[in-house]
Formats: C-alpha cells, structure tokens, sequence
C-alpha cells in the first residue's frame, strides 16, 4: 500500500463552511387586466476557483515510486479564461473569501507552496474544459508542450516549475461535479524513484476520491527538458457551493471553491 500524502492534515485545516447562498426569489409582474404570468427560472450561474500547491517536503515524493512518463493532458474543446473578457468562462478578478483564506494559511504554511490559482464564471447549463495555460495555436510534431528552448543559444533551457492542464465544471441532476486533470513538472526532485509508466492505481486511502483517466488522445511524451520529473493528477469530486473541496496526490494538490453567482447582464453590440 502506498504511502498516502500527510496533506489529508490539511483538510480540518481548510474545511471552511460559509454560509450557503440562496436562490434570489423571482416575482411574477401582474396587471389590472391580466393574470400574474409564469415566469421560467434564469439559468444558474456559479464561480469557480481553483487553486493549485505544492507539498515542498521531500519525505511524501519519496516514498512513491513515479512514472517515467505523463502524458500531456487533452485540451479538446477548452477555453482560456484570461482570453474572455466577458460571459461563460470569462475569468474572476480577485478571490473569493475561502480561497483567500486557504492562501493565507499555505502561506503561513513552510510546508507548502502555491503554485497557480484560476477563477472563471460559467452557466451551470454548460461544460467545457477550462485551461490552465493559453490555448497553443498549433503543437510541435514532438508533441511537447510548454518545453523552454532557448534559440540564442541552441540549446534546451534549465527546467523550471510549471502547471498545465483542465478543469471541468458539470451538473448532473442536483449534483455539481469538477474534474480535475492536471500535469506539474519541475526539476526532479532528490531521492524521487522513476520507474516504467504504469497504470493508475489506487490505494485504499484514496477509495473517496474517484481517479479518472486521462484522454486516451493526449499524447503520451513528456517534455524535452533534461532532468524534468512530472506529476499528474486526475480526479474527479462532487463540488459544493460555499464548501472548499479537496484534491490531492503524494506531490500537489488543489482545492476548490464554487459559489452562486448573477447572470451576467447582456451586452448589446450597435444601435
């Protein structure tokens, strides 16, 4: 059984229960002459926001044996949301006040660091993939993504810290989902073992979480940079408006907040 990442700590640390937001009554107009009329429920709008760090202690990556390779993850159909200057999946100034507090707290934290953080508005009537990183106008033939050459010098750049992938917003029935497919990749870390890409197992101390495969389309290279380690995580959690959820691997993790929001008023284009 794998060693399973001490970050489950962090859960009471973070289990920050707002008060749930309620639907805004809607009011029917009524006249002298006519009966109050029916009037169809708007459409539900949510914020999302994800924010993604990292356990920067050494024992939890060790005592996993990791992939040799990760596959990039599948950008089908996604939208950037810093690309959106309004609408669906426009992107969020600011942060909501659980977001705000869980980056205080991992701040406070020398055991963590935050990586990124994404916020976007959206229908709850729509699912699209939302990017972590902006759209590429067309890959390379290697299939490489995010691979920092420098052209001066003919050669590959030293490794750096980056994020890249989706997150999924669905509704089903009552239920809201987010999924969660994310690739980190860093200089490797001292003492990490690689082995042959394996498939995904799970551990019984991770039967709550439901681990979803990446697409079978993604390509399966990992980056060109020398001395690169990269890690995945893909999973899926029922999300909840006013609740921080949590997602989580031996290396990184994420938590995510979703809240009610107003439909965003129409914008008219001329006269």
């Amino acid at each position: 059984m794998t060693t399973r990442l001490t970050l489950f700590g962090l859960i009471g640390l973070f289990w920050l229960v707002g008060g749930m937001p309620t639907a805004g009554a809607h009011t029917t107009a009524t006249s002298s002459t006519t009966t109050a009329a029916a009037v169809a429920p708007a459409t539900t709008w949510h914020a999302v926001e994800v924010l993604v760090f990292r356990d920067v202690s050494a024992m939890n990556a060790q005592a996993e044996t990791w992939p040799a390779t990760v596959p990039v993850p599948s950008l089908a159909n996604a939208v950037y949301p810093n690309e959106i200057e309004s609408g669906a999946y426009a992107a969020l100034s600011g942060h909501g006040s659980l977001i705000a507090n869980a980056m205080l707290r991992l701040q406070r934290n020398s055991d963590y660091a935050i990586v990124e953080t994404l916020a976007w508005q959206q229908p709850g009537d729509s699912s699209r993939r939302v990017s972590f990183t902006p759209l590429p106008v067309a890959t390379s033939s290697s299939g490489g993504l995010g691979t920092d050459i420098d052209m001066n010098a003919n050669r590959i750049s030293q490794p750096v810290t980056r994020l890249e992938g989706t997150a999924r917003l669905q509704s089903a029935g009552r239920r809201t989902y987010l999924t969660l497919h994310l690739r980190l990749c860093e200089p490797s870390p001292a003492g990490i073992i690689v082995q042959a890409p394996l498939a995904t197992t799970v551990s019984a101390a991770t039967s709550a979480s439901v681990v979803v495969p990446v697409a079978a389309t993604a390509p399966s290279e990992q980056s060109l940079v020398a001395g690169e380690q990269c890690f995945a995580l893909n999973q899926r959690h029922k999300v909840e408006a006013g609740k921080l959820t949590y997602f989580d691997n031996p290396v990184f993790g994420a938590l995510v907040a979703l809240r009610s929001i107003k439909p965003p008023e129409k914008t008219t284009t001329g006269p």
